[in-house]
């Protein structure tokens, strides 16, 4: 929606619904809104916005957390620009800051990040965050502040290449101890054909509490994509996880694996009627929620949903 001037105003809707058989064999039924109100020009791009998600609205990547949670951030972007031909011809800077709490008003994290990013030839850019980053954690705050970079290359529209890093703060959840992570993340995404899409993540990620080792975790994410056209499109995901545990390092060992593994999967069709608008409908087993168990101690819930998601959106001119 176009106010005066530079000023804009925009939102969305979404509404999901999922059929659980396997679990509890109920239908559930969930709601999350976002808005935004911006100013923009050439050189400023900054925004003010809100979110609302609740707790049986499920995503569409098909790892469906029960969220109960509203937010409201921030974000001041300035922008330098150079000759089109320079090998680094943008330079953006800016601050972001944001938090989230329950619906209810109770504190679940705070963050504000300075960032620096640089753009190139060859699409290619690069980033790096300053993070002051707090969560609370079954009462207790706890910093997540550090810093993270990322890099990204598309010299193609065949192929594209992008990794990254995050050094910081961390919480060791299965201790309620305050940590540090180590974490790296690599993709890659090819097009052999024109209506097919490939892409592969790998993702580490290093936990210690103390300066020891506490867990070693490696992700893999496999994803392949098939076009009809630009609005309709079919996807499925397999994901590998593997968590390997320092038990010698834990306060009370007794309930934990020493290694874990597990793979989810899901297919899903998307169909976009407007630029604004979606309808995402498939099945999978993916994360569903996180579950308390004995000593405080929380265990993840995997299941097999069936999901469908309506999104409706308008653009600045309020046009869907």
């Amino acid at each position: 929606m176009g106010l005066n001037g530079p000023f804009w105003l925009d939102g969305a809707m979404q509404a999901s619904r999922s059929e659980e058989p396997w679990l509890d064999g109920q239908s559930h039924r969930g709601l999350a809104w976002y808005a935004r109100l911006g100013y923009s020009t050439d050189s400023w791009d900054n925004k003010l916005w809100w979110q609302r998600i609740t707790p049986d609205f499920r995503a569409d990547l098909g790892y469906m957390p029960r969220v109960d949670m509203q937010q409201q951030g921030m974000a001041l972007k300035r922008v330098f620009r150079r000759q089109p031909e320079a090998a680094v011809n943008e330079y953006d800077a800016g601050l972001d800051w944001s938090r989230r709490r329950t619906l209810g008003d109770e504190p679940i994290e705070r963050n504000a990040q300075l960032w620096l990013s640089l753009s190139g030839m060859g699409q290619s850019s690069a980033t790096v965050w300053l993070m002051d980053k707090q969560r609370r954690f079954q009462g207790e705050d706890y910093s997540l502040s550090g810093v993270e970079w990322a890099a990204a290359t598309a010299p193609s529209e065949h192929w594209s290449l992008s990794g990254g890093a995050v050094f910081s703060g961390d919480i060791d959840r299965e201790n309620a101890r305050q940590g540090r992570q180590q974490r790296w993340k690599f993709d890659l995404g090819i097009s052999p054909w024109q209506p097919v899409r490939l892409e592969w993540q790998r993702n580490w990620r290093v936990l210690r509490v103390a300066g020891d080792e506490v867990s070693r975790e490696a992700t893999n994410d496999a994803r392949g994509y098939y076009f009809w056209g630009p609005r309709l499109y079919l996807r499925a995901i397999v994901r590998w996880r593997r968590l390997e545990r320092s038990l010698s390092r834990y306060e009370s060992p007794g309930g934990f694996n020493a290694s874990e593994r597990s793979r989810d999967w899901q297919v899903m069709l998307t169909w976009l009627p407007t630029p604004r608008s979606s309808l995402y409908v498939g099945v999978g087993r993916g994360l569903d929620g996180v579950q308390a168990g004995v000593g405080g101690a929380e265990s993840t819930v995997r299941s097999n949903v069936l999901f469908a998601k309506f999104n409706l959106g308008f653009d600045r001119l309020g046009v869907f």
